[in-house]
């Protein structure tokens, strides 16, 4: 009997190529240019912030003690011991270039695991694509050039996504530890919105002690920095941005201009809303493309939706968010031709990205505008991500129909699928 031989994952020559390239272009571009626009970081992930919890932790000042820092400690020790060692701030651009190059690493990684496991076909150059997917996004790029720390939030969050992967339905010290991490690392709530439940549906059918590791190890490493490193850890960095408007300063979202308008006694009640009203949209998600053979065939799907609703909905929100549902509709060529409206979402992403420096200018540089201005084409920008998700969940259900045809005989391909 002849044996099956063993798929090995091509090897496109241009991608070390590529990779250099993208490195050679974060580095040669100047940063200061992007570190100060409002559009590209936000309160929580800004590089001003960052550089102020670092100055404040070498000084001996209490870090979490006011508003100034929502950074997680293990970011402001990395970016403080960097500094004190390499001193200046010349290998900023550096480290943050590695960054990237990570995460277009782990876009690789992920496709390779897919492939291996027979997700996908064995297509020579899908490794090139997938990298530059991630690696020449423009929202990626601008993310890293103006230093936001969700850079390293969503590379995070792709490695969670590969050791789920590469591991699944098995809990490992690996999976555990990412996702840990990644939610300690990242912005806490919305982050863990994307990993939690990809990893729990990853994991099944031992998802139950998956979430039993996860929770007490969660729980110590945080009872571990509040009360030994950070003593505000837990109320600036995980609760204040889901309880409180810690800032009012302007973003790509549709919350912050809100709540400039409503009266304070009821700032906090809205603040509480917009955060966790992400939760409606997780369980019905995850029984939809959670089920055993949609996660077989599409494990994609999920974290691509999850990712995109934070994105779009979140508080705080900057176009690095978005960067990461972009990058991993990648990772799903299947999905491509059951797209509906793919140039309709296009073309509304593009106009308002050239509308939200333009609009931001005219309102915050030369006074000739107001608030409405940068909202207005905030609300652009969120329109085009709710059509993109929308059109992702209709090309997933259809995906599905046309699956399950031919599981059972039938031929449904061009037929119309209708979710209840």
């Amino acid at each position: 009997m002849d044996s099956i031989p063993q798929l090995k994952p091509s090897k496109p020559p241009f991608l070390p190529l590529l990779f250099i390239a993208s490195c050679v272009l974060r580095l040669l571009i100047p940063s200061p240019l992007f570190e100060s626009r409002h559009e590209l970081s936000t309160p929580l992930t800004s590089i001003s912030r960052l550089r102020e919890c670092a100055w404040m932790w070498n000084h001996g000042v209490e870090v979490y003690d006011g508003d100034m820092c929502h950074h997680a400690p293990g970011v402001v020790l990395a970016y403080s011991a960097l500094g004190r060692i390499l001193g200046g701030r010349w290998w900023e651009s550096g480290l943050w270039a590695g960054i990237d190059i990570w995460g277009g690493w782990m876009m690789v990684k992920i496709s390779r695991s897919l492939r291996l496991q027979g997700r996908q076909r064995d297509l020579r150059g899908r490794d090139l694509v997938v990298a530059a997917a991630y690696l020449l996004n423009p929202y990626v790029v601008l993310a890293n050039l103006a230093h936001s720390s969700s850079s390293l939030t969503n590379v995070l969050q792709l490695t969670t996504l590969y050791y789920a992967l590469d591991l699944q339905h098995s809990v490992s010290c690996e999976v555990v530890l990412a996702c840990v991490g990644t939610v300690l690392m990242g912005s806490g709530f919305h982050t863990a919105l994307t990993v939690v439940p990809t990893t729990v549906m990853l994991t099944a059918p031992n998802w139950r002690l998956f979430m039993g590791f996860f929770l007490a190890a969660f729980m110590l490493a945080g009872a571990l920095i509040q009360h030994n490193v950070f003593p505000g850890y837990l109320a600036n960095v995980l609760i204040a941005p889901l309880t409180s408007n810690v800032d009012t300063s302007p973003d790509t979202g549709l919350w912050w201009y809100f709540n400039t308008q409503i009266f304070d006694a009821f700032r906090d009640f809205f603040t509480w809303v917009s955060s966790l009203h992400l939760l409606i949209y997780v369980i019905p998600l995850c029984i939809k493309f959670g089920s055993t053979e949609q996660q077989r065939q599409q494990p994609m799907i999920l974290p691509t939706a999850l990712a995109g609703i934070v994105a779009a909905f979140g508080t705080y929100p900057s176009p690095s968010h978005s960067a990461l549902p972009l990058s991993l509709l990648s990772l799903s060529p299947t999905l491509l031709p059951y797209l509906t409206h793919p140039f309709l979402t296009l073309l509304t992403l593009l106009f308002s990205s050239i509308l939200l420096p333009v609009f931001g200018e005219l309102w915050l540089g030369r006074g000739s505008g107001n608030a409405n201005f940068g909202w207005a084409v905030g609300m652009v920008w969120v329109l085009g991500q709710m059509w993109g998700i929308v059109d992702l969940v209709g090309a997933g259900v259809r995906v599905g129909w046309d699956e399950e045809g031919e599981r059972d005989g039938e031929r449904r391909r061009g037929e119309r699928a209708v979710q209840i």
